[in-house]
């Protein structure tokens, strides 16, 4: 672990070094795959163990006056993973005793992408697309000891799994290319959100990319996600015209196709609507189409100092629907096919720069269940990255 640590620092060391008007760092890829990653098994799930950080550059550009920009992300530390289907049959597990396994990471992702036209809010490309590799290394273990935490897993239910079948194998190595087009008209102050934006993202993970060591794995996605806002109220300092407080509504309407007879685990992550709707475990409720509608009402303080870092409030109302059967299956239990869920509540967090957003949750489940939480409608849970 203190190696992990002296790599971390050392790589904060190097970017901060490089950070010229050309050098740019970066934090996560993309929506679904933010800077940080927690472990639900260590301080009640606030404990990151796993990091994405990297660098784009943007020093040339093709086209005058629109942004080019190559960028290199990396990944590493441990994920626990908390599955929801039996790894044999594919049944959905209702004992809430899910399999856990933990998986010790290491990720890359080069990325290339170019902006076209100029969008309404200054400074911004209206059309941006993007190209890219992704690629990863995965070793899987049962118990872990990580800093101070046991995290509890059994990989004797994976062997010979078809279900997961790239924690099946004990070692995985994975590759995949990506493709994505974002359109953005929104204007974000942290304090003020105001206009839309709209993504469209594709995965490829043909099987002949996935099966170098005995994990296996085939899969492509597609991702649609769209998000709208505006500043309802934002009340001004008049000597400095800072924001002192701010209401915003704001919408997200998000789906997923996850196709392929291999699926892996950290797609099913990506894809599980327990991850984009609050108040449901992670790893739950994955189909091979959902759709997500999030609104939200959010509440800015003034800034701590910084203009990045503001304490915020909200509350939410979520509703999804999954469809069809669960991933890596033909068939599901008929009380889990075509599920609807949702939940509302509220949250308090303070926001880091649109890097980290450290905060606390509460929701009420109105359809369905967090299936780490046996009967329970009301859940509670800490958190440190929002997904828009």
């Amino acid at each position: 672990m203190k190696k992990t640590l002296l790599i971390t620092v050392l790589i904060f060391s190097v970017l901060a070094c490089v950070q010229a008007k050309d050098f740019h760092i970066r934090f996560g890829v993309g929506e679904a795959r933010g800077a940080l990653e927690t472990l639900p098994d260590a301080m009640g799930g606030i404990f990151p163990g796993y990091f994405r950080i990297g660098a784009g550059y943007t020093g040339f550009n093709l086209l005058p006056e629109r942004t080019t920009e190559l960028k290199l992300i990396g990944g590493f530390g441990v994920q626990q993973r908390k599955l929801w289907q039996n790894p044999v049959t594919g049944e959905v597990i209702d004992n809430y005793e899910p399999a856990a396994v933990n998986a010790l990471s290491a990720e890359w992702d080069l990325s290339f992408a170019q902006g076209f036209f100029t969008s309404p809010v200054y400074g911004k490309d209206f059309l941006t697309a993007k190209i890219g590799y992704s690629g990863r290394y995965e070793k899987y273990m049962g118990d872990t000891t990580f800093l101070y935490w046991t995290l509890p897993a059994n990989l004797d239910r994976f062997t010979g799994s078809k279900v997961y079948s790239d924690v099946a194998g004990g070692k995985f190595l994975g590759n995949e290319i990506n493709l994505s087009l974002k359109l953005d008209d929104m204007e974000d102050t942290l304090h003020t959100n105001d206009g839309w934006y709209t993504t469209l993202d594709f995965k490829f993970g043909p099987s002949f990319m996935n099966k170098a060591l005995d994990g296996k794995a085939s899969y492509v996605t597609g991702t649609f996600n769209a998000v709208g806002a505006k500043t309802l109220l934002n009340l001004t300092n008049s000597q400095n015209n800072r924001s002192m407080f701010s209401i915003v509504l704001i919408d997200r309407l998000n789906g997923w196709y996850v196709g392929g007879k291999e699926v892996p685990t950290f797609i099913q992550r990506a894809a599980s609507m327990g991850r984009r709707m609050r108040g449901y475990a992670f790893y739950s409720y994955v189909y091979k189409f959902s759709f997500v509608n999030n609104l939200e009402f959010r509440f800015t303080a003034p800034g701590i100092h910084w203009d990045g870092l503001a304490p915020r409030a909200a509350l939410f109302f979520d509703v999804g629907y999954g469809l069809g059967n669960h991933v890596n299956t033909s068939s599901v239990n008929a009380s889990v096919s075509n599920q609807l869920l949702m939940s509302l509540g509220g949250q308090i967090e303070l926001s880091f720069f649109d890097f980290v957003d450290i905060g606390f949750q509460v929701s009420y489940l109105l359809k369905g269940e967090n299936l780490l939480k046996e009967g329970k409608k009301v859940t509670t849970a800490f958190f440190l990255t929002l997904d828009y």
